[in-house]
């Protein structure tokens, strides 16, 4: 790592950049590209992730759909319909969204199979939700509100989109989840690393920045340690590729691993 980006580091780590002007935060931004940082945590924070959702939006994105009966929504693996096209479904798909929010993702579901969907958010988001829901007797729609509860259900296909890497208890979820999944687990926009070290930790705590003024935190996994847990219970890698849907700066990393990626990796058993 250069001596420059242990400077950048320094100055994203300690909330420095927020005392800079406004103008300077966006070179910085612009010039160096960073991302995320690393810190020497142990665990995400508590109430680590705000809420992001806009119910206006997400009303929009109804009467869109309306009109044009098509998702326009942004997505973390814009071509999953793609992949769930090719896969072998036999019935109806349950289908458990974790971290999901677009309501015109759903409706793209049900105009190109049979679904029965699930979501899984925070409890601002759903709350939400469920008045569209409600509103316009979206059938099938299925909220869920305690984390609990997901595992009353199997499902043929689990969709994680940019989302396991901001539970502090992601490895329980993940067991959990493999209880329940049928078939095949997707987990896109995950950040993997690998290095030649050994007794490399199985998980780094970042500091996500992308998004000043708004905050998070999220884990980075050590790819061999993530999907051992996978591997252990028989799963199978379908396929693994780099995400398409953002080009992430690592270069503030390097002294820490000698690869990574911002990844989508498809499972099946």
């Amino acid at each position: 790592m250069s001596s420059i980006h242990k400077l950048i580091n320094k100055i994203y780590l300690n909330n420095i950049i927020l005392k800079f002007p406004r103008l300077l935060q966006n070179k910085l931004k612009k010039k160096f590209n960073i991302y995320f940082i690393p810190t020497i945590l142990n665990r995400l924070p508590n109430f680590n992730h705000p809420i992001i959702f806009n119910l206006t939006y997400q009303k929009k994105l109804l009467k869109k759909f309306h009109l044009i009966n098509q998702q326009t929504s942004l997505m973390t693996c814009p071509y999953l319909i793609q992949i769930l096209s090719i896969l072998p479904f036999k019935k109806i798909i349950n289908f458990l969204d974790i971290g999901g929010e677009n309501i015109d993702f759903y409706l793209e579901l049900k105009k190109k199979f049979k679904v029965r969907y699930y979501i899984f958010n925070q409890k601002e988001v759903l709350e939400k939700l469920k008045k569209i829901k409600i509103k316009n007797n979206l059938k099938d729609f299925n909220i869920i509100f305690n984390i609990s509860d997901i595992y009353r259900n199997k499902y043929e296909f689990v969709n994680l989109g940019s989302s396991i890497q901001y539970f502090n208890n992601y490895e329980e979820i993940v067991e959990n989840i493999i209880k329940v999944s049928k078939k095949y687990i997707f987990f896109s926009g995950i950040h993997f690393y690998n290095s030649k070290k050994k007794n490399l930790r199985k998980f780094l705590v970042v500091k996500q920045v992308n998004l000043l003024p708004t905050i998070l935190y999220c884990y980075f996994f050590n790819r061999k340690s993530f999907l051992k847990i996978f591997l252990k219970k028989k799963y199978s890698i379908i396929f693994e590729k780099k995400n398409v849907t953002d080009n992430i700066n690592y270069k503030n990393f390097v002294n820490l691993f000698n690869y990574s990626q911002y990844t989508d990796i498809l499972l099946s058993k």
